[in-house]
């Protein structure tokens, strides 16, 4: 049985330790599990009135901030008050340990359910994680970028025609690099669009690499990675013309596309394309302990 904490009527918390904490491995992703045991981190648990677990809130202590890494409650527990249930017994950490300045947690700007969960709990938003820029397929149609061939497009090809030794092989060099999307290597053809996605082949070798994820029929999303600093925007504006091209031609004009632009180089030549039509992948839930809380 579950040795629980009273909150809401609907609703019990429990702090999860070794002996539980199988009751509540299916609410948390595999690469979460492993990191529950690491001293800066510790999980709550979400309990039904006859003692099953519901759901899981899992925090890291970071610079006196509490930060939500994952808060999930089962589909057929919810609007029971589980999420508030555990939010509560978050709150009563400030009560322990006073030198806390407050909590936050990154969510998928489109989760209505989550922020509406947050923002009845009295968490304020901002803007978080990687900035994007949101168009349609027509939208990049009527961009005059189309119009003309731009340099070392001859260099791009695509990605699913290359072998798998050349994909390991970047995907050794990219562990090494500053930034970029992770590439997994054989490509999961069943999450990317292998007609779109497209790689810089510079002296035989990937040297760049443009991702297009199929997140769902209407909406599209794409993404980079590069090994290399100089000369990327325009092995970018070659690789995006390669696949809007393509795009172009063969996708609905009203679908919907992100482009995450993450350099400084990248991001300008996305704004020659789309303009400022700017968007946030994610939104950051924050509750401050005191006024003068401020996150680095």
């Amino acid at each position: 049985m579950l040795k629980t904490f009273e909150t809401l009527e609907a609703m019990k918390t429990v702090l999860i330790d070794k002996e539980n904490v199988g009751a509540f491995f299916r609410y948390v992703p595999k690469e979460l599990r492993e990191e529950l045991e690491k001293p800066d981190m510790f999980a709550i648990g979400a309990v039904n009135p006859d003692n099953t677990s519901a759901g899981i809130i899992v925090v890291q202590v970071v610079d006196n901030w509490l930060e939500i890494l994952w808060l999930y409650i089962g589909e057929q527990f919810r609007n029971n008050g589980g999420g508030r249930a555990l939010l509560d017994r978050l709150f009563s950490c400030f009560e322990y340990a006073p030198e806390l300045v407050g909590i936050f947690g990154n969510f998928p700007a489109d989760n209505t359910e989550l922020k509406s969960l947050y923002e009845a709990a009295g968490f304020e938003f901002e803007d978080g994680g990687i900035p994007a820029y949101t168009l349609t397929v027509s939208d990049l149609q009527s961009n005059p970028f189309w119009q003309k061939t731009p340099p070392l497009v001859e260099n791009v090809v695509i990605l699913k025609e290359l072998s798998d030794v050349s994909l390991r092989k970047f995907e050794v060099k990219l562990s090494f690099a500053e930034w970029g999307v992770a590439l997994e290597s054989p490509v999961d053809w069943k999450k990317y669009d292998p007609d779109l996605s497209v790689a810089y082949i510079k002296d035989k070798e990937i040297e760049g690499i443009l991702l297009v994820e199929k997140e769902d029929r209407e909406k599209y999303a794409i993404a980079l990675s590069f090994v290399f600093s100089g000369g990327v925007t325009s092995a970018f504006a070659a690789m995006l013309y390669k696949a809007g091209k393509t795009a172009i031609d063969s996708l609905n004009p009203e679908m919907s596309v992100d482009i995450a632009a993450i350099t400084e180089a990248s991001s300008k030549l996305v704004k020659k394309l789309i303009g400022n039509v700017k968007t946030y992948l994610s939104k950051c839930a924050v509750y401050r302990n005191n006024s003068e809380g401020e996150l680095q």
